[in-house]
């Protein structure tokens, strides 16, 4: 009760705050996180000794821009749980939404997927807008019920439906049947079974990726676009889509994951500071049985 009510607060407060304020306030909440409360630090470090070895000069930079990208989405992303639709979309645009428009008009279902890079969370409440049939996005509920009603409330408001991860593949083959849809994965994190990961060279590191993308795309035999996100200026974002492949049937195996871990790699090399490092991204360890090939 008391997670939730602190949750309510925050949303709270920031709706008493300007958009044009939220910049200002950015900065003061980032030297909370990084000099204070040294939120995950460590694991910050280690994730960029880890990736950026070969800008070990930078890594305090870097690490300063990521709570500062943390701070800024924690203050947006409050302030939109009290924000219309149009005031969020105000704030990100889709540079090239006929990508997507284009194989739905034809009869397709779509794949986007994208990562947790800058305001993510404004992507899922964009994309919908620019789509003229259903929109799905997987999600893990929150333990706390309170939160996850309140969180899912927020999350559904721009027009997408969220099913449940668990069970989402044979969910979406359903859908899948009706019509077109777009289904939306943001699938960056640590997987929990290393067992059916894929496993790529990502950043330089041997890495295990969530395989739903490719997983969903094959089944479906459904393009998959990539949705990368730049801030154009502070509390400010542009999509642009990018086309991984509209034949994943005819692709080897695994070359799906490898082309969005390239672009996931792409974006973080031109911001570093705009991805979650705070993320336990290489907690996993390849099964011994499994061979490393140079992707």
């Amino acid at each position: 009760m008391l997670a939730y009510l602190h949750v309510r607060f925050l949303s709270f407060l920031t709706r008493l705050i300007p958009w044009f304020l939220l910049p200002l306030i950015t900065g003061g909440l980032a030297f909370i996180l990084f000099h204070i409360i040294r939120y995950r630090r460590k694991v910050v470090f280690a994730n960029l000794a880890r990736a950026l070895p070969e800008e070990v000069h930078n890594h305090h930079n870097v690490a300063w821009t990521c709570y500062l990208n943390l701070a800024a989405v924690t203050l947006e992303t409050f302030k939109g749980y009290s924000s219309s639709i149009e005031e969020i979309r105000n704030h990100c645009s889709i540079e090239n939404p006929e990508l997507v428009q284009d194989q739905v008009d034809q009869g397709e279902s779509v794949l986007i997927a994208a990562n947790h890079f800058g305001n993510f969370e404004y992507v899922a409440l964009t994309i919908p807008g620019e789509i003229n049939v259903p929109t799905i996005g997987i999600w893990k509920p929150f333990k706390n019920k309170r939160i996850s009603n309140f969180i899912h409330e927020n999350r559904v408001k721009g027009g997408m439906t969220l099913i449940p991860q668990k069970g989402a593949i044979g969910a979406l083959t359903q859908i899948g049947k009706t019509g077109p849809h777009v289904s939306f994965f943001l699938a960056d994190q640590s997987p929990s079974n290393e067992e059916k990961a894929h496993w790529v060279n990502f950043l330089g590191v041997d890495t295990a990726f969530i395989p739903g993308v490719e997983v969903v795309a094959r089944k479906l035999d459904i393009p998959v676009v990539y949705a990368a996100m730049r801030r154009t200026k502070p509390g400010y974002y542009r999509i642009r889509y990018h086309l991984l492949t509209d034949a994943p049937y005819h692709l080897p195996e695994e070359e799906i994951t490898r082309r969005y871990a390239a672009m996931i790699e792409e974006d973080i090399r031109s911001a570093p500071g705009d991805w979650l490092w705070t993320h336990k991204r290489w907690k996993k360890s390849r099964p011994a049985l499994e061979p490393v090939l140079n992707n």
